[in-house]
């Protein structure tokens, strides 16, 4: 679709729609220049609107409050806020109906989660909350020059569900997007792929990483001439991406390669700036980084506590997330003076347990990945199970230069973390299956008390 037909379309759509998305991208123009101080004023007013909105509306916070003996008026500014109990996904799941505010308006949709930690989670967005999430995300693309009524290519798959397939089809006419019809990364689908992003010439590819990856592995040993393409960008999303990763991406398709970082329940948390660095939406969220104890390799890594302050309907108020990041202190060269985020590293349920009690995040398998490239030979993917706390199976799909020193380096390397407490199972696969919501996790446990965490 011509690229100002399709603007036009977006924004008339979304104004019948009844969603001032405009006038808050407009907003959020400005807002990204904002002081520190100013961001944390205008966090503290939204917070305070929202409490007491919630304390009003909400049967669910209304208990919280009587819980903990307080009400709206008790929190004083920032540090108030964050003694106020968490959100856990078994709240949401359990809690749905008392979550849902008593004075909601007219809901633009029901928003769900992929499912990928073993339940799908549903709840509303109301028309603020989607014209802010949305305007959020198209101001970074604005970053790179991608406006909106831009094409998208999107590695992304699509339903199996005839309905569902269809509304997909016609919401990707509607937001002049397409994308690969097929989750598996044959050849002859990779190769269909690269045909359309020929034929139609999009502004920038979008997808889960390790998709994007793997295509962009597939361009490169097929010569194809990836380079002239024209994208303006590689967007990757839904799953942390690797350095060798962005590296390989970025020379592949010769353009900036940005991951951005979100959740369906919250929208967009960080979107990573052409200077490399990840900016919370602190405009649009509130984000919180709590201590976790000695789960973690990495000492600054912090569990991720986030607070949607626009969405009336169904308020998300310090709700544990499930990931790991750090904060980064100071400001970009870019100018924005919104927050930073540093080392996004998943989920904080990707946990490995020994028979002795130790604890390790999963985050030590892609450290020992990334280190095979020192000796030679490296892996295109790899998972890990944890059967049980004495064994751990790593199925590994092999690049070309993968032998026998690659073999001696993880053995030695698992065996300084684990010591003889562990047993690792190899296997070598030419494949390994994506969740039925198209993500691909590199870790899972089946331990009792990890599942689903």
């Amino acid at each position: 679709m011509n690229r100002s037909l399709s603007k036009l379309l977006f924004l008339t759509t979304e104004r019948l729609r009844g969603e001032p998305f405009n006038d808050v991208l407009n907003k959020l123009e400005k807002s990204q220049f904002y002081s520190r101080d100013a961001i944390h004023e205008q966090q503290w007013t939204q917070l305070k609107a929202l409490m007491e909105h919630a304390f009003a509306n909400v049967p669910f916070y209304k208990r919280k409050f009587m819980e903990i003996g307080a009400e709206p008026g008790d929190f004083k500014d920032l540090k108030d806020f964050a003694k106020f109990p968490e959100l856990t996904k078994e709240d949401l799941r359990v809690h749905y109906a008392d979550l849902i505010a008593r004075d909601k308006k007219r809901l633009t949709s029901i928003a769900k989660t992929s499912g990928s930690t073993g339940f799908s989670l549903h709840f509303p967005k109301d028309r603020m909350t989607t014209a802010t999430q949305r305007a959020a995300m198209l101001r970074g693309h604005r970053w790179y020059g991608v406006d909106i009524g831009a094409m998208e290519g999107r590695l992304w798959g699509i339903p199996v569900n005839f309905k569902e397939r269809m509304i997909i089809r016609l919401t990707d006419v509607l937001l002049n997007r397409f994308r690969e019809r097929e989750y598996n990364l044959f050849p002859d689908t990779l190769d269909h792929f690269f045909r359309l992003l020929w034929r139609r010439r999009p502004d920038y590819l979008m997808g889960y990483t390790s998709m994007v990856y793997q295509f962009a592995l597939y361009c490169r040993e097929q010569k194809l001439p990836s380079h002239e393409l024209g994208l303006k960008m590689v967007k990757c999303t839904s799953e942390t991406i690797h350095e060798y990763e962005k590296i390989t991406i970025g020379d592949v398709f010769n353009c900036p390669v940005v991951s951005e970082y979100g959740a369906a329940e919250t929208g967009l948390i960080a979107f990573e700036c052409p200077h490399g660095n990840h900016h919370l939406m602190s405009d649009c969220v509130v984000t919180e980084f709590k201590e976790i104890g000695d789960i973690s390799l990495d000492n600054d890594l912090r569990e991720i506590i986030v607070t949607v302050p626009i969405n009336f309907s169904f308020p998300i108020i310090r709700y544990k997330i499930g990931d790991l990041a750090a904060e980064k202190n100071g400001i970009c060269s870019c100018g924005r003076s919104l927050p930073l985020i540093d080392r996004i590293v998943g989920r904080t349920s990707n946990i490995v347990v020994t028979p002795s009690g130790q604890r390790f995040h999963s985050i030590i398998f892609y450290y020992t990945m990334k280190g095979l490239q020192g000796v030679g030979g490296g892996v295109r993917q790899f998972r890990v199970v944890q059967k049980s706390l004495s064994n751990l199976e790593i199925s590994i799909v092999k690049d070309d230069s993968f032998g026998e020193k690659s073999m001696d380096y993880l053995n030695r390397r698992f065996f300084e973390a684990f010591g003889e407490e562990v047993v690792i199972t190899y296997k070598f696969v030419d494949i390994i299956p994506r969740e039925p919501s198209g993500k691909l996790r590199d870790f899972i446990s089946e331990l009792p008390n990890e599942r689903n965490a």
